[in-house]
Formats: structure tokens, C-alpha cells, sequence
């Protein structure tokens, strides 16, 4: 009967796998035993006491640099500090697990709320608006390098512009407007654009492509007819992408036009 535990056996006590002790055997923090005649690795107490103990020190989150520098020598005051340093790993972790919480708790709130709503032609008191002018043309017939052309010309960054746009029908042009735009630098230079307050027919709806936004456009310039609303000035397509998340290969839209109500 053999008198020592093979590479299994003290993986198996230990509850690691065979593959992290054969690692640390590669980094040299631990190394069997013996090795006998048909390639077996073998351990002894030893060799279970300094793996037990580097399991829970990486468990303790020290770092495998600091491993292999203290197990070769240290002492009581080394072993604190060792482990008052993993503390403040550790608790800068806690920190940014807690914000990532956050963050993700606030988009199923918002994502939650959205599939509450019901966008499907409804009228909504509007505030006063501010828009900046970022580009005038068939924006949608744009490619993404042209569309990011765009933006780097006005110093917009993309992500921004790419939160929420507005695109405004004006006769056979789209007018391309960024909402809100609050850096004084920018707004000497761009054009601006104000939407004033009121109640404003919207239609929100998850589309896929730019032939169904025509079909969008028609079918709310239909509602208007239909239910007799006086409408003035341009038709605004609200485009936001944020919540494009919720479906796969389609981007969200919000029609609005202002309501004339005598």
C-alpha cells in the first residue's frame, strides 16, 4: 500500500481541481513530494499544510506575486499586512459590486417602467425644449463612418449624440437635432432649434429598418386625419437607442407632431 496521497486524492481533501495544483506547481509555489517510477506525482503532510494554506490566503484574495514572495519567509507582521492589503482589495470590490447593483437595479427599474407604458398613439403635455443642430440631410441614409464624421466635425461625442437624437421632416430633408446640448461651446457654433411646450400627439414603436419607419410616419399622419386633430409644425421622429436594448435588431422611435387644439 502506498503512503502517500497522489494528485487526486489531495485535490479531493483540499476541493480544488488537479489542474490549479499542477498551475501552482508550474508558477513553483508548491511542488510534490516525489515523482515515482511511472510518473506519479506524491504528497506528504507538508505538501497538504502549504496548499491548504495557499487556498485560503487566495481565497482571502492575496495575490499569487504575494504568495510566491512570503512563502519562501515570513513572519507574524508579514502575514498582517499581507492580509490588511487584501482588505482594501476587497473592499474597493464590495464598493464597485454595490455601484454595478445600482446601476443595474435603476435599468430594471427603467426597463420595468417602459414596459408599463403604453406608447401607442396617445397625446402628452410636452415641456419647452432646446435642440442643437448637428447635421441637415437624408440622415438615415447615412453609414455609420458618415454619421461618425458627422459628430467628430461638431466635437459631439457619439455616445452622446447616440443616447437620443432628434430627426425633424422638413420638407424632403430630415434635420438631424441633439437634445439639450448643455456646453456653451457648442451651442455658439451649431444652430439651434426650439420646440415649444404644448400637448403633442406620440407614437412610440420598436422598428427594424428604415422602410418601417415610412410606414410608422404614414400611419400616424393617418391618425391625425382619421380623428380630425389640427396639427402644426414639423413631424419629430425622438430616436432612442438606449432602449433598443429590450429587442433584438430594432431600434425605438417616438413620433411626435404639436396639437392645435381650438
Amino acid at each position: 500500500m502506498r503512503e502517500f496521497l497522489n494528485i487526486g486524492e489531495l485535490a479531493k481533501i483540499l476541493n480544488i481541481s488537479t489542474s490549479k495544483i499542477r498551475y501552482y506547481e508550474k508558477i513553483g509555489i508548491i511542488k510534490p513530494l516525489k515523482i515515482d517510477a511511472n510518473g506519479y506525482r506524491l504528497y506528504n503532510f507538508q505538501q497538504l499544510d502549504r496548499l491548504d494554506a495557499i487556498v485560503i490566503l487566495r481565497d482571502l484574495g492575496v495575490s499569487l506575486a504575494e504568495l510566491k514572495t512570503i512563502l519562501t519567509d515570513y513572519k507574524i507582521e508579514d502575514y498582517i499586512a499581507m492580509l490588511n492589503r487584501s482588505l482594501i482589495t476587497v473592499d474597493k470590490q464590495i464598493a464597485d459590486l454595490q455601484n454595478k447593483r445600482k446601476s443595474i437595479q435603476k435599468k430594471v427599474d427603467v426597463a420595468n417602467q417602459f414596459k408599463k407604458n403604453n406608447f401607442e398613439f396617445r397625446i402628452i403635455e410636452m415641456p419647452k425644449r432646446e435642440l442643437v443642430c448637428l447635421h441637415i440631410g437624408a440622415i438615415f441614409n447615412y453609414n455609420i463612418k458618415e454619421t461618425y464624421e458627422i459628430l467628430k466635425y461638431c466635437t459631439i461625442p457619439f455616445l452622446d449624440a447616440y443616447d437620443s437624437a432628434y430627426h425633424i421632416y422638413h420638407g424632403n430633408k430630415i434635420i438631424s437635432m441633439y437634445k439639450d446640448y448643455d456646453k456653451e461651446e457648442y451651442e455658439r457654433y451649431l444652430p439651434k432649434l426650439e420646440l415649444s411646450a404644448g400637448k403633442y400627439l406620440c407614437h412610440g414603436v420598436f422598428i427594424s429598418n428604415d422602410n418601417k419607419l415610412e410606414h410608422e410616419v404614414k400611419r400616424f399622419k393617418k391618425f391625425i386625419i382619421d380623428n380630425n386633430l389640427s396639427s402644426s409644425g414639423d413631424i419629430i421622429i425622438n430616436e432612442n437607442y438606449r432602449y433598443s436594448y429590450y429587442y433584438a435588431n430594432k431600434f425605438f422611435i417616438n413620433i411626435q407632431v404639436k396639437i392645435d387644439f381650438k
